[in-house]
C-alpha cells in the first residue's frame, strides 16, 4: 500500500497561538480532506509530586471549555528555552513549589489529539518541595493550587465533574501509569 501523503496544504484562520490548516490527501486510491489546528507554540507540563507523594495539581479557568479545569502546571516554552526547564519554571510560576528533581521517559514530545491537532507538549515527571516557597501567581487567569494525596485523588476530580469543572485527560494518564 502507497503510503499516505499530504498534496496540498491551505491556510484558514488565523490566530495568536494556533491557526486553522485544511489539506487534501491521497493514498493509493484513497483521497481526502481534513482541517485541524495547527500550534504556533511549544509547551511543557510538569507532573508534579511533592515529596511527601501527594500530587500538585492547578486547577484553572479554561476559556475554550467556558469552566474551570483540573490538570497539571504548564505552559509555553519560551524562544530558546529547553522545554525541561520551561516545565520547572512554569511549575513554579503556577504554584510556588520549587522543582527538586525532574525526568523525562524519553517519549517526548507526545501528541495531545493528533485528529485534530498537530499540538505536541513535552511531559515531565518531577518531585517538588512538599510546601510552595513563593513562585509568581499568574495573575493573567484564575489559578487555585491543591496538593492531593493518591488515596483522595479520584474523590477529588470527581468532586471537580461534580460541579461542571473537566478534568485534563494528562492528569489522569500520568497519575494511573505510574
Amino acid at each position: 500500500m502507497e503510503e499516505p501523503r499530504i498534496t496540498k496544504t491551505e491556510e484558514v484562520g488565523d490566530g495568536r497561538w494556533m491557526s486553522i490548516r485544511r489539506a487534501w490527501w491521497i493514498s493509493g486510491e484513497h483521497t481526502g480532506m481534513r482541517e485541524w489546528s495547527h500550534s504556533k507554540m511549544r509547551a511543557a507540563c510538569a507532573v508534579p509530586r511533592t515529596r511527601d507523594g501527594r500530587w500538585v495539581l492547578t486547577r484553572e479557568w479554561r476559556a475554550p471549555l467556558g469552566t474551570w479545569c483540573v490538570q497539571f502546571p504548564g505552559g509555553m516554552v519560551d524562544d530558546g528555552e529547553d522545554p525541561m526547564d520551561a516545565a520547572a519554571r512554569e511549575c513554579w510560576e503556577e504554584t510556588g513549589h520549587r522543582v527538586v528533581s525532574i525526568e523525562s521517559d524519553g517519549l517526548q514530545p507526545m501528541a495531545l489529539s493528533p485528529g485534530f491537532s498537530d499540538e505536541l507538549v513535552w511531559f515531565f515527571h518531577c518531585t517538588v518541595e512538599d510546601e510552595p516557597d513563593g513562585g509568581k501567581p499568574c495573575l493573567d487567569e484564575p489559578m487555585t493550587v491543591h496538593a492531593v494525596a493518591p488515596d483522595d485523588l479520584m474523590d477529588f476530580l470527581r468532586d471537580a465533574r461534580g460541579r461542571g469543572e473537566y478534568v485534563c485527560s494528562w492528569l489522569l494518564l500520568a497519575t494511573t501509569a505510574l
